[in-house]
């Protein structure tokens, strides 16, 4: 064996603490009559169709001023939303995507009464898929570098703005409000976790023969595997002895005179 290449691989960060956020205001408007619909305890998304006066808005705004997680420690941020059955008298749900943008402006319920036109959408953030067959489940959406821009304060929080993702094309879709108790929207934001230090893979060779070694401390779950080439594929290596409060593997040339070595956690 001519050489031998020992490469440490990188865990991938891990996930931690989480929180989950209850809206401190959500509200849906309806263009027909140019405010907010008036129901309790449900959010309407509709586009009945260019040319059609009927389409529904939504916004969710959530307070990040008491966030525990720092915006540079946000691992994951999801925007979950209780898909409910719309009322019968505005029809079935159709389904489609709902389009998540960034409000761009503050927007209050009442005092001023919303409006649509209060509805300002920056570009679009992500796209919600809710498929048929959804009714009584929940559907979710990852919004963490908006979220994390919110929490940092580079760009003010004005909230979610839900809309369908093409108004000339119908969608129906109605989501818990903040009222329906347990199925209101959620953001769970999750911190993330610096990633774990690999144990170092270390070599020394007399005779043609290769002592690999690693400490045991530190390295559950990793395993050594070789390779031919950089490329792969690569295979877990059995065989391997404690001593001294290591790991200990010999290995000599293979057919090529030439191999590779890594630790792996799968």
């Amino acid at each position: 064996m001519r050489a031998a290449i020992l490469m440490l691989a990188c865990s991938l960060a891990a996930t931690g603490e989480t929180v989950t956020l209850a809206p401190a205001k959500d509200s849906d408007i309806y263009s027909y009559t140019d405010r907010a619909t008036g129901t309790t305890g449900t959010l309407g998304i509709n586009s009945s169709g260019e040319g059609s006066p009927h389409s529904q808005r939504t916004l969710i705004q959530f307070n990040l001023a008491g966030l525990v997680i720092p915006a540079a420690e946000i691992g994951s941020a999801k925007l979950r939303l209780f898909v409910v059955p719309p009322d019968p008298s505005f029809g079935a749900l159709t389904p489609g995507n709902v389009e998540i943008s960034r409000q761009t402006a503050v927007w209050t319920i009442t005092n001023p009464t919303l409006r649509w036109n209060h509805f300002q959408a920056s570009e679009p953030v992500e796209l919600l898929a809710v498929p048929a067959g959804s009714s009584g489940s929940w559907v979710e959406v990852e919004v963490k570098p908006l979220v994390i821009a919110w929490a940092s304060g580079s760009i003010a929080n004005y909230g979610f703005a839900l809309q369908a993702e093409s108004e000339a094309i119908p969608l129906n879709v109605t989501f818990a409000a903040m009222e329906a108790t347990g199925y209101g929207p959620q953001l769970v934001i999750t911190r993330a976790e610096a990633p774990v230090a690999p144990p170092v893979l270390a070599m020394t060779s007399s005779n043609s023969v290769f002592q690999l070694r690693w400490p045991v401390n530190g390295s559950a779950g990793w395993e050594l595997q070789t390779a031919d080439t950089l490329s792969g594929p690569w295979t877990q290596v059995s065989g391997a002895a404690q001593s001294a409060g290591n790991w200990e593997y010999s290995a000599t040339p293979n057919s090529s005179g030439r191999g590779f070595f890594r630790l792996s956690r799968p």
